[in-house]
């Protein structure tokens, strides 16, 4: 099928570099570890620089991930200089290749499921979800997701079930304030996102039971609740719409 809906896996080695350095980061693994110690080592101050950098150019999204050298503007000369002397390193190179294998993994995983996730979706939110996602793609051990606006998704996951690097990416289009997502505290876009991708997909693609529901434990009450009572009245309407469904639960539960 020739799909509407088009997404752009690429790896930028400059935010590879500033992902593996953020301490927020969740997931472990011993190479990144030890690189990002190494980086303390060679200078704190340019380390401090080099995230602040980072979290600037990617964390508001206002500048294209295609285009690297616009990050670089962002940096001084010894935060320059650590980075090249980062992606010098042994450690860097084996990250480097391990991303590189994730990535293809990823992307080879999203077309092979697009004929049976893309039409799913579309029924279930009753919406068109088409346009151009790009997605930055980190190393699989830093274990989160992100819907950084302006259609950029990041991510870096290790897959505990089958198909779910096509889940997560789904669960990340959701975000898309022109989709469903008007912000981080939207608990009720967040909870019908958990249903519709994590769970609703995963079923359809694996034919796994819902139960246990998939999600964020700190969403489980309303999600739930959600689902209970909700969910199968919606999925048995003639015109879905998940916009139009999220404002009724809105309405009923008083949360946004």
């Amino acid at each position: 099928m020739t799909a509407p809906l088009t997404l752009d896996f690429v790896l930028n080695e400059n935010y590879l570099v500033g992902r593996i350095l953020d301490p927020e980061w969740k997931g472990h693994d011993d190479t990144i570890d030890y690189l990002r110690e190494q980086a303390i080592e060679m200078s704190p101050t340019a380390t401090k620089q080099l995230l602040e950098a980072y979290r600037i150019r990617f964390s508001t999204a206002h500048l294209s991930p295609f285009d690297a050298s616009q990050q670089i503007v962002l940096l001084t000369e010894k935060t320059r200089s650590l980075l090249a002397e980062l992606k010098g390193t042994p450690e860097h190179k084996e990250i480097l290749e391990q991303t590189h294998a994730y990535k293809t993994r990823v992307e080879q995983e999203w077309l092979d499921n697009l004929d049976a996730s893309l039409p799913f979706m579309q029924e279930l939110t009753g919406l068109p979800l088409d346009g151009r996602y790009a997605v930055l793609v980190a190393h699989p051990s830093i274990n989160f997701g992100e819907y950084l606006g302006a259609r950029i998704i990041t991510m870096g996951w290790s897959a505990e079930f089958a198909n779910e690097d096509t889940v997560t990416l789904w669960h990340e289009i959701l975000h898309d304030d022109d989709i469903l997502v008007g912000g981080k505290n939207d608990e009720v876009g967040h909870s019908l996102i958990e249903i519709s991708a994590d769970n609703a997909l995963r079923v359809h693609l694996n034919g796994e039971d819902y139960q246990p529901l998939h999600g964020e434990i700190c969403r489980r009450g309303l999600r739930n609740k959600i689902f209970k009572n909700d969910w199968s009245g919606y999925l048995n309407s003639e015109n879905k719409n998940i916009r139009k469904f999220k404002e009724e639960m809105q309405q009923k539960y008083g949360r946004i």
